[in-house]
């Protein structure tokens, strides 16, 4: 789990700080730099959460996404010994424990100082699955909490999405079947069809390439309510075994 949710000290360091910072009737803006083990895309200069975080805490970050290989990235930067403030090991956060760059972040943490943060990690004792085994924390997930305290706070799978702006367009009204979900589009493109700076809009887009094509297959198991068990669901039809007959093999399901 802790692997799979290495975005590293980014909540704890911000959090930690902003005491200081909200003292200050104008603070002086501070910019972090961040590493993430994960491509992506540079935020917008108007994206609304930074300008937001910017606002309010004085804080700003200057993002480096992942470019390639991730275990050679990480190897180049701990051979130049020159790290950003917030280091997103991904699902290689192990190599920078075992570098000894991480700074344990238990002694910046308290239910008096930070307690948001503080029940954030301790929440159905949470803690005992962030703790190294020499009882450091080195790494805490900046997911948030909700829905039975189930961590999430990106959703990164398949499904058919729909901007905000399209559905209060047409008066918060949510298509539920897939020809209102299209119809709505297609409505709303054929009313809109540029944004306010001229550029078109695009009504409907899959990230099909290479193996990512279950963005295409995956939603319509979805929609039939199925999980997310893979591409194929195979049936068959197996004869009611007599008291004389072997059990039939089981079929498994990839």
């Amino acid at each position: 789990m802790k692997k799979l949710l290495a975005v590293i000290m980014a909540l704890a360091m911000i959090i930690s700080i902003v005491p200081a910072v909200m003292a200050d009737a104008a603070p002086e803006v501070i910019t972090f730099t961040v590493f993430r083990g994960d491509p992506g895309d540079q935020p917008t200069d108007d994206n609304k959460i930074y300008k937001l975080i910017e606002e309010k805490l004085g804080v700003k970050f200057e993002f480096e996404f992942l470019a390639g290989n991730l275990d050679e990235t990480l190897g180049l930067k701990l051979a130049d010994d020159v790290y950003p403030d917030l280091f997103d090991g991904g699902n290689s956060a192990e190599t920078l424990e075992a570098a000894g760059v991480l700074i344990d972040l238990l002694p910046y943490i308290s239910e008096e100082k930070t307690p948001n943060l503080y029940k954030h990690i301790y929440t159905n004792n949470r803690i005992k699955q962030l703790l190294t085994d020499d009882g450091k924390l080195y790494i805490i997930p900046n997911y948030g909490i909700n829905y039975n305290d189930q961590i999430q706070n990106e959703c990164n799978g398949p499904a058919f999405f729909i901007q905000k702006q399209v559905i209060a367009w047409n008066n918060y009204e949510v298509p539920t079947t897939l020809n209102e979900y299209f119809d709505l589009i297609e409505r709303f493109i054929a009313a809109n069809p540029t944004t306010a700076n001229g550029t078109p809009y695009t009504g409907f887009a899959i990230l099909c390439e290479g193996w990512r094509h279950f963005c295409l297959i995956n939603p319509v198991q979805h929609l039939m309510g199925r999980p997310n068990d893979g591409e194929v669901t195979i049936r068959a039809s197996i004869p009611r075994p007599s008291s004389t007959s072997p059990m039939p093999r089981p079929i498994t399901r990839n």
